[in-house]
């Protein structure tokens, strides 16, 4: 009884202790709403950015996107504002709209170089590359000495399969801040495209040397020693990139692909594909590849399962 008790008590503080936060958030941003007409749009903007937090609290981007829809309208010439509302419109996935506003907060703020740098990221998100580029020479010009900004160049460049541009740019990232595992994986990954797969094996070993416990480095190389056929090795990587991210499931598709096309082994093959449905049951590929490994292994009736569950999934993937 006395436990049941001092839980009652606990769970009723509790109550309380959110009621306070909650309440005194309401009245700061109630005081920060009344003193709009006082302090001009300075105070506004700070009222719409506590309600962007508010709003997040109850993950609701569209009020939030309301509100700063409202913020720009009193003050277009905020350049925060269009940026707070850009970042809002990544997280939706609208991507064209967040470049544009990132563009209006650069041209209202010409020397901020993290505008276009977001613009860059969300043009390479829209697979706008020659946007993303002309964005991050914009910012360059003010700012070279920024490694991001070159790293997104890096990445459009080699979107477009500019594996050389992408790899100075990647180089020029390094050269500014050396210590990004990051820089070195993106790099691997022009080297791989230009088929320098020593270079890239080098490139990823120094990513890993820096982020030795982060697993998708061991994926990344393990791509690199596939295609120079050393199965071995890249089994090795994509399992060590396993142990060190369980719930991986595209590094369990990469073994599994390993196992079935390089060594034959569709039992392997097939439990690892299972293992990547398990954690991404979503995923439409992983069931017809699942639906080859059953084939080999004479499970017809599986394997006729799995060709239904990935056409269900992805009906524009078929012929």
């Amino acid at each position: 009884m006395k436990k049941k008790i001092l839980n009652a008590i606990g769970q009723l503080l509790s109550l309380l202790v959110a009621i306070l936060v909650l309440g005194g958030i309401a009245l700061y941003f109630g005081f920060l709403a009344s003193g709009l007409g006082k302090h001009g749009y300075r105070s506004s903007f700070k009222y719409y950015q506590g309600v962007w937090y508010t709003t997040r609290l109850a993950n609701n981007t569209d009020a939030a996107i309301i509100k700063f829809t409202e913020a720009i309208q009193n003050e277009p010439k905020e350049s925060r504002a269009y940026a707070e509302r850009a970042a809002l419109f990544v997280e939706q996935g609208k991507y064209e709209s967040a470049a544009a506003d990132y563009h209006h907060a650069a041209n209202l703020d010409p020397t901020n170089t993290e505008y276009l740098r977001s613009a860059a990221h969300a043009n390479i998100e829209r697979k706008a590359y020659d946007e993303a580029i002309a964005d991050c020479n914009r910012a360059i010009e003010i700012d070279s000495t920024e490694a991001m900004l070159f790293f997104w160049r890096g990445r459009a460049e080699l979107a477009k399969e500019n594996f050389k541009g992408a790899i100075a740019d990647f180089s020029t990232a390094i050269s500014l801040k050396p210590s990004d595992s990051w820089f070195y994986i993106w790099r691997g990954g022009a080297h791989r495209g230009k088929r320098d797969l020593e270079k890239a094996i080098d490139d990823y070993n120094t990513a890993i040397e820096f982020a030795p416990d982060d697993g998708r480095m061991y994926v990344r190389r393990g791509h690199a020693y596939r295609q120079l056929k050393d199965y071995a090795a890249a089994i090795a990587d994509y399992s060590r990139g396993i142990e060190l991210q369980p719930n991986d499931s595209m590094a369990y598709f990469y073994r599994g692909q390993v196992q079935l096309e390089d060594k034959g082994d569709a039992d392997a093959a097939s439990t690892d594909f299972s293992e990547a449905i398990r954690y991404d049951p979503g995923e439409a590929t992983f069931y017809s590849w699942r639906a080859g490994a059953r084939l080999q292994q004479e499970d017809y009736d599986g394997a006729i399962l799995d060709y239904g569950e990935s056409l269900k999934l992805d009906p524009e993937d078929h012929d």
